[in-house]
């Protein structure tokens, strides 16, 4: 897998700089404007998220709407500030606010159909999944389009998918997926370095769908197959 993302980082910074700067910035622009509804979408699917770890630890309703709030705001917010973007997307934009309160007031009235759910832990890492892969689609777009190179690109694509879980899992106090073995940062990278490469190809419309299937299903076969990276003896 290391093989994998160093061979796809070094063919990513070779299409990067065989390709002149303008015509880069001409194919990018020619990208259709679906990207906030995709962000939309992610929004919804990291805030489930959070209510379904509210609704674990039989929290509240202002619980779930927090931790909604957070899972699905809290990575990019972090790369809005990294990138110097402020007011970061959900002040300048309230949407994103009003759909995590909206999701969470949904999730807690339907509380009691949660419960009946055996597959519940299902669930969740599946949510998780989808919303990891968007969000890998949103981060490294956003990133790209505000002209930033390669690798903080990636990075910054990785830290919005994976950073709001992060805060989700510490603020529940749950074991936080980032710190176990299982293949999770891991396939956000793999994603995000082949949306470069599609971008960088003038196939940004290609770029978003292998993205996302890309980090999805490396995530799910991780999943469905129990894969882990080797850990430290």
């Amino acid at each position: 897998i290391i093989s994998i993302m160093i061979s796809l980082f070094f063919i990513a910074s070779f299409i990067r700089y065989s390709i002149p700067k303008n015509h880069r910035k001409k194919t990018r622009l020619m990208f259709p404007d679906l990207i906030p509804y995709l962000d939309y979408f992610g929004t919804i699917i990291f805030a489930i998220t959070g209510c379904l770890v509210a609704a674990k630890r039989g929290s509240d309703v202002l619980a779930f709407i927090l931790l909604g709030l957070v899972t699905a705001v809290g990575g990019g917010t972090i790369r809005d500030i990294l990138i110097g973007s402020t007011p970061v997307f959900w002040i300048e934009n309230p949407i994103y606010l009003i759909i995590c309160i909206i999701t969470g007031l949904m999730m807690f009235t339907g509380l009691h159909h949660i419960q009946k759910i055996k597959n519940y832990e299902f669930m969740l890492i599946w949510a998780d999944a989808i919303g990891l892969a968007t969000f890998t689609v949103i981060g490294t777009h956003i990133a790209l389009s505000n002209d930033i190179a390669i690798l903080p690109s990636i990075l910054l694509g990785v830290s919005t998918a994976c950073f709001g879980g992060l805060i989700r899992d510490l603020l529940s106090q749950e074991e936080t997926l980032i710190f176990k073995k299982d293949i999770y940062m891991t396939a956000c990278i793999i994603g995000s370095i082949a949306y470069v490469i599609c971008d960088l190809l003038s196939q940004p419309t290609l770029a978003v769908m292998i993205c996302f299937a890309t980090t999805l299903l490396i995530r799910g076969l991780a999943i469905q197959f129990h894969l882990k990276l080797p850990g430290h003896k």
